[in-house]
């Protein structure tokens, strides 16, 4: 694992290099197509990078667990050097990560530069959402058959949810794509009005979470993504 990390980072960190000194006059269309497929390339490199973090923490408490059983600390146990390694291999593996993530963003820097975007692009990772043109804040009292156009969670909102057979977040239990139990209870609770099961505290966790983190979303979406795949779009 650590020398095909080792060689992932060094690829990566000649293509940033290689990448820096690209003149921006130079880009055209063509280029576009290119740059896609290597961003897709390296976002896959990246799925499975985090997924290697996973399995190696994973490792790593297991080893935790054995080396208590030993009564004395991880580092004095027998167990010490496999945990070392571990801990040198997520080391690397995040710095693989970070490596890639640079490359990923000045990549998308080069896609907003031949869009004539450059200007929506957030280099800093810090976006004003107030000063962003391809961004439309919505406003509360907006009057609209549109549904794409009224803001969320106002009274008018959840009125056209509640009518609604399927939403963006229950589309996949809507139309059959989990378990058909999920499906058939969706149904009954949209269709027969029957109570809907309460949350879990996980579940809760994780809603509240994504609701203090749209704004983030929101951000990258308007600051990386939309310059540099769909530069005619406005997020609303």
């Amino acid at each position: 694992m650590c020398s095909n990390i080792n060689e992932t980072r060094q690829c990566l960190e000649n293509d940033l290099k290689h990448i820096n000194v690209v003149n921006g006059e130079v880009l055209d269309q063509t280029l576009i197509v290119h740059f896609k497929h290597t961003v897709r390339t390296i976002s896959e490199q990246i799925q499975a990078l985090r997924q290697d973090i996973i399995q190696v923490d994973q490792g790593i408490q297991k080893f935790i667990v054995f080396g208590e059983k030993e009564k004395t600390t991880w580092k004095r146990s027998r167990f010490a050097p496999v945990m070392n390694s571990l801990k040198v291999n997520m080391y690397e593996i995040n710095e693989a990560i970070a490596t890639a993530l640079k490359l990923t963003s000045k990549l998308l820097l080069l896609m907003a530069i031949v869009n004539g975007k450059q200007h929506c692009n957030s280099t800093s990772g810090i976006v004003n959402l107030s000063e962003q043109t391809n961004y439309k804040q919505l406003k509360e009292n907006n009057i609209t058959d549109d549904i794409r156009f009224i803001k969320q969670r106002v009274p008018i909102c959840h009125c056209n949810r509640s009518q609604a057979l399927g939403t963006a977040s229950a589309c996949n239990k809507a139309a059959g794509l989990e378990k058909l139990k999920e499906q058939q209870l969706h149904f009954d609770c949209v269709v027969n009005g029957k109570e809907r099961p309460q949350l879990s505290e996980d579940q809760l966790k994780n809603m509240n979470y994504g609701t203090a983190n749209e704004v983030h979303a929101v951000a990258t979406i308007v600051g990386t993504f939309l310059p540099a795949y769909y530069p005619s779009l406005h997020y609303f």
